[in-house]
């Protein structure tokens, strides 16, 4: 196996990379090339892993890197490397370490999309090359609940508890509609809502720039998600957007109105369509966008996995975020210092 690490690649080797990422089954939008202009090239630098055998692409990591001035990067592969093969995937992360320390890493975050009971065993492994199971606040999830979308459409639909079906069905007779947003300014709309039901609920969403991004990049020009928006009456109630992870959708972000609508179910049959949508791309599987188990702690976050769960979903443990330390004194400084990244305010577990 020949590893090499760069700061850029060809538009060839792009287009292997998506192919390569498209046909996993643990590949993540957050791996292609494209993610890399969502983000701002005045404070991050890209790195791009690959593992190669007889010309042929094994495993990819896009590395995301924090730029710390005059101390080195702090670097992130969310939802990577991608490779199916367990072995060769802890081969490849082995390769990674030694190259990302002559770039001056100071640690190294990674959660390669792995479900449990596979995933049991990477993490194993990972802590055994010295890597830290750690969950910051703003990590990726993982938990999650997921359906089946290999199952046709009526066995699923009968999956979802009797009270959602009938909100579908209801949804559609006093005519809610569901749409596919066309322009920005519908992006802009539903920014809105999501922003103030974020405010409410307590939770922290991306910034506008890169919801603009996201919407030119990886909804418009590469057709790698959704976002559908449900109006009633003129009025936006809801919307969802959906990404493609290799094999799988995900439920990325979704917003609806906070104020009280008497008899107009505001969710469901956006959802319901954007599941439809996933099953129509020939994706595998339909992951939810995590599950916060909360169980009493936090209401508003219970109320939203107490609506995921009525869809019929299946509980599913992923990999743990890990990192791994290169330089322990400058990590140390990072930790109590104003440096910090918001998103590495971490809880140990």
């Amino acid at each position: 196996m020949e590893y090499q690490l760069a700061g850029e690649i060809e538009p060839q080797v792009i287009q292997r990379w998506e192919a390569f990422i498209a046909g996993q089954k643990t590949g993540s939008l957050f791996q292609m090339p494209l993610w890399q202009d969502l983000y701002n090239p005045k404070t991050h630098r890209w790195l791009f892993f690959e593992g190669e055998e007889k010309g042929q692409i094994r495993i990819v990591g896009l590395i995301r890197g924090r730029k710390i001035p005059l101390l080195g990067m702090d670097c992130f592969m969310e939802r990577g490397p991608v490779c199916d093969d367990p072995a060769l995937l802890i081969e490849g992360i082995k390769a990674i370490l030694p190259l990302l320390k002559k770039e001056k890493a100071v640690r190294l975050r990674l959660n390669p999309y792995w479900e449990y009971p596979a995933g049991e065993r990477l993490e194993r492994d990972l802590q055994e090359l010295g890597f830290v199971t750690f969950q910051g606040k703003f990590e990726s999830h993982f938990e999650t609940l997921t359906i089946d979308l290999q199952k046709p459409q009526e066995e699923i639909f009968k999956g979802l508890r009797k009270d959602s079906r009938w909100r579908v069905k209801q949804s559609k007779k006093i005519g809610v509609s569901v749409k596919p947003a066309q322009s920005r300014e519908e992006l802009e709309s539903f920014y809105q809502l999501l922003t103030k039901m974020s405010r409410k609920k307590g939770m922290t969403i991306p910034s506008h720039f890169f919801f603009l991004k996201l919407w030119e990049r990886v909804l418009k020009e590469s057709g790698l998600g959704i976002l559908l928006l449900s109006h009633y009456e003129g009025r936006l109630l809801s919307g969802v957007i959906i990404t493609i992870h290799g094999q799988r959708a995900v439920y990325s972000w979704g917003a609806s109105e906070t104020e009280h609508l008497e008899k107009v179910s505001k969710n469901h049959l956006v959802l319901w369509e954007a599941i439809l949508w996933a099953k129509g791309q020939g994706c595998m599987l339909f992951d939810m966008g995590g599950y916060a188990g909360t169980r009493g702690v936090n209401p508003e976050l219970e109320s939203i996995d107490v609506f995921k769960m009525s869809f019929g979903v299946n509980y599913c443990r992923l990999i743990r975020t890990h990192f791994y330390i290169f330089r322990k004194n400058i990590e140390k400084l990072l930790e109590f210092s104003s440096l910090t990244r918001k998103d590495l305010r971490t809880k140990w577990i």
